[in-house]
């Protein structure tokens, strides 16, 4: 293999008639990537009750003096049987490392360690047991319960060294019951625990359907390979890229690199790590801190600078990851104990504001759901400084990026907007609300998520966590994770394995909805094998894949915005307001994390947008929903109301009444309109729709059944339509049409459906079904995803084809025999 570039390849996010697209060497590119494990793990082999032998061969590509051997069986209940654990040098013809566990209980206790979540008390014990072993030898029996105490559970040996280039043959035997797993993989022993060798894992295969799929990008982890001065190493990184590449020469490498500082720098620089309030320090080093920003950059640029002069005309980007699994939150934001309290940040707030870091306790005080503006300022630019303090880090990193790799793209998680709106600590606790200092940033080319974890499964949508439609209209582009649990795995313990494919034909119903839908927004996607046991490992799922040639084709040679009527607005500096002590659970977490459902079901495409691209006049819509507009300047008043115009504006709960440094209902009726009472102490956010509201199909009753402080009610005027009013009868949602449009007052903190539906309708949106269904569109084509078994009515204004098979179904008007779950995907002749 070369080991420099004949021509370093060239990558951007480039706009084209006002939409992103993937241009690599001045040609656009699907955006369709394969996520796998790579080369960082290794596989499984079935366990049974039967004793067999499990091994595998590896040649050792450095000198390690502290190897050591994991073993891995899952987390289910059961019993595990394991002897005869052998590590030869084939090379010299030596074992170096042998436990057969004969001898007394020192047998494993000398030679082996475990770990997991509670290793202090976890639900499992561990003995050597005669006649259980190899030929009724002694072997070591595991028994574990399941529960969270065993969460990561696995053996690991006592250290043994390796020698470059020598090969190594591994071998264990062992059993269980009932039916498990194994998977042995030889580590490094401590700091990263980098891996070396394993079992074949499902990667290969998998690369292979994807490029049948006509997939070429692939992303895999890197090693950062950031070592003490004068031990710099980069052979693990330069092995995991040149694998893939032997497998597929054409593929395009996209590799994810953990960008947390490695234990060594962490115990030379005191103070860099995070700490919480109890003074227990996390192993992630604090983004608050100057020092680690710059040597993480340097880090980056040092790998960068190695892997172009290797790879250069085969890498598309760069994606650098940390924090909470890799996506830049804050560790644990939703738990109880506060981050903050580490030296870094305590230094880093005082030389900004000349103030110590706020208590815990002033930080959870709050007299209500919302952060007082003057009483509690201190708190509110203290989240302000968090959010800061994390895209600091961020774009220290894109600008290593861009200035070592200036023609490749740069990619990181971020922007968890809808997604974070339910976070017990108040959702800036994550640090995820400041998104539009990336969008401004010309180092950052892609913005990613996991598709939403709320609304994913059989009959859900493929719901985004962020204000997509605003980072299209930055420039930029944004990725959808899509980690959907395939029939190909078991249950699993990772996030969404329950809304994940039964079957094959569940599966396939459940990406094909995903890529349309991501097509029709101009969302980049990557398949993830999220547990690296071959979640993507099936032929008929890449298949699939290759029928979406031709739409993304189009696409691509016919850039299509997406400019959806229907604007769902959210506003990321408000979310700083949100009191922590869960206040968020009857009031943001509604409005911007479940309503998502509800759109979903709308039966008219949506948009997410950032509120500061509405006032800039970027968006073109019908109706606007603003989830949570609570902080308002003057200035942002007035131009949010020459922004939206004639059309429909739908205000919820608090819309402008944090005016600065205090609340104003003077403020509300700028923005909104309407007059309004103020409630400080607050009332139940349970209402009743009216029967005139209810006859046009609106729900009865809606609202979080609980106290919300403060709440405000609208005052009704003239020909004002209440559609739902408080227990004690006062005006909860009033809509007002004049002159200058519609406004709908919508004080409760929640956003049914049929509410939504009704709204639109009145708005002139184009209602593509009237029954529940989840609906996207863009340019000729449209996606219907069945939320129930039955027919589905689609107004798709045109004749109506099959976009896959372009059999003629009819139009303009179709009724659709649709199965719960299932995905039909159209093209329209206008």
């Amino acid at each position: 293999m070369s080991t420099s570039p004949v021509s370093a390849l060239t990558a951007k996010v480039e706009v084209r008639n006002g939409a992103p697209l993937l241009v690599v060497n001045g040609t656009p590119v699907r955006p369709r990537i394969f996520w796998g494990h790579g080369f960082g793990s290794g596989g499984d082999n079935p366990l049974t009750g039967r004793m067999e032998k499990h091994s595998f061969s590896f040649d050792a590509v450095t000198d390690d003096s502290q190897c050591t051997l994991h073993l891995r069986f899952g987390e289910d209940s059961g019993t595990i049987i394991v002897d005869d654990i052998i590590i030869t040098d084939d090379t010299s013809g030596k074992d170096v490392y042998r436990s057969d566990f004969e001898g007394d209980a020192g047998a494993f206790t000398n030679a082996w360690n475990y770990w997991c979540k509670d290793v202090k008390s976890p639900s499992v014990n561990i003995v050597t047991v005669p006649g259980k072993g190899n030929n009724a030898s002694t072997g070591l029996q595991i028994t574990l319960k399941k529960d969270d105490s065993i969460n990561g559970f696995h053996l690991y040996s006592k250290a043994f060294p390796t020698v470059k280039d020598h090969r190594y043959t591994v071998s264990v035997r062992a059993s269980s019951a009932p039916d498990r797993f194994i998977r042995p993989e030889v580590r490094h022993l401590g700091g990263d625990y980098r891996f070396y060798a394993g079992l074949p894992g499902p990667f290969v295969s998998e690369m292979k359907h994807a490029m049948d799929g006509g997939v070429n990008i692939v992303s895999f982890p890197v090693r950062l390979c950031w070592n003490e001065p004068g031990k710099e190493d980069y052979t693990m990184a330069i092995s995991a890229c040149e694998k893939v590449l032997s497998v597929n020469p054409k593929a395009l490498l996209l590799p994810r690199i953990n960008m947390n500082a490695p234990q060594w720098w962490r115990k030379s620089h005191p103070g860099t790590s995070m700490k919480y309030e109890n003074g227990k320090e996390n192993e992630q080093a604090c983004v608050a801190s100057a020092e680690y920003r710059t040597e993480a950059a340097l880090a980056l640029k040092r790998l960068i600078a190695v892997l172009e002069k290797r790879f250069g005309d085969s890498i598309l980007g760069y994606h650098p990851a940390g924090q909470n699994t890799d996506e830049w939150f804050y560790y644990d934001s939703w738990k109880y104990p506060l981050c903050g309290y580490d030296e870094a940040t305590g230094a880093a707030w005082l030389a900004k504001t000349g103030k110590n870091v706020p208590t815990p306790e002033e930080r959870r005080a709050a007299t209500g759901n919302i952060r007082h503006p003057e009483a509690q300022g201190n708190i509110i630019e203290f989240e302000k400084f968090r959010q800061e303090s994390m895209t600091d880090m961020i774009l220290a990193l894109g600008r290593a990026i861009r200035e070592g790799a200036p023609k490749k793209i740069s990619m990181f998680f971020y922007g968890y907007l809808f997604e974070f709106a339910g976070v017990q600590n108040g959702p800036a606790n994550s640090g995820h609300y400041a998104i539009g200092r990336l969008l401004a940033s010309k180092d950052i080319d892609v913005l990613c998520a996991p598709i939403s974890y709320f609304h994913r499964g059989l009959g859900g949508g493929t719901t985004v966590m962020t204000a997509a439609e605003s980072v299209a209209l930055s420039g930029k582009m944004w990725l959808n994770e899509d980690d959907t649990k395939t029939h190909l795995t078991k249950e699993t313990s990772f996030p969404g394995w329950k809304d994940g494919g039964a079957n094959l034909n569940e599966t396939r119903n459940l990406l094909i909805r995903n890529i349309a839908f991501e097509a029709f927004r101009n969302i980049a996607t990557w398949w993830m094998d999220l547990g690296g046991s071959g979640w993507f490992n099936d032929p008929a799922l890449w298949a699939d894949m290759k029928r979406f040639d031709a739409m993304d084709n189009y696409f691509m040679k016919n850039p299509t915005p997406y400019q959806p009527e229907v604007a769902v607005v959210i506003d990321e500096q408000s979310m700083r307001y949100i009191a922590a002590s869960n206040a968020a659970y009857t009031t943001t977490r509604p409005l911007a994390y479940t309503s998502r459902s509800n759109f979903n079901l709308m039966g008219a495409p949506y948009g997410q947008y950032l509120i500061e691209d509405v006032i800039a006049g970027k968006v073109k819509a019908k109706m606007y929903v603003f989830v949570n507009a609570l902080a308002l300047s003057a200035q942002q008043r007035m131009q949010l109301t020459k922004a939206v115009g004639n059309a429909t504006a739908v205000w919820c709960w608090l819309p402008g009444y944090i005016d600065g440094r205090q609340l104003s209902t003077s403020s509300v009726r700028d923005v909104t309109g309407f007059s309004v009472k103020e409630f400080p102490d607050g009332l139940n956010a349970r209402v009743t729709a009216t029967e005139a509201a209810q006859k046009y199909g609106i729900t009865a009753q809606f609202g979080p059944d609980a106290v919300v402080r403060p709440m405000l009610s609208p005052v009704t005027e003239g020909s004002d339509e209440v559609i739902a009013a408080f227990s004690d009868g006062k005006p909860a949602i009033v809509i007002r049409s004049g002159k200058s449009g519609t406004s709908v007052f919508v004080a409760t903190t929640e956003l049914p459906q049929s509410l939504l539906r009704y709204i639109a309708k009145r708005a002139g949106v184009h209602l593509y079904s009237e029954t529940d269904a989840v609906v996207c569109a863009n340019g000729p084509y449209i996606a219907v995803h069945a939320s129930i078994t039955g027919s589905v009515t689609i107004n798709a204004r045109g004749t109506v084809f099959d976009a896959f098979s372009n059999e003629k179904i009819g139009g303009p008007e179709v009724t659709l025999d649709m199965k719960f779950g299932e995905t039909r995907v159209l093209r329209v002749a206008r």
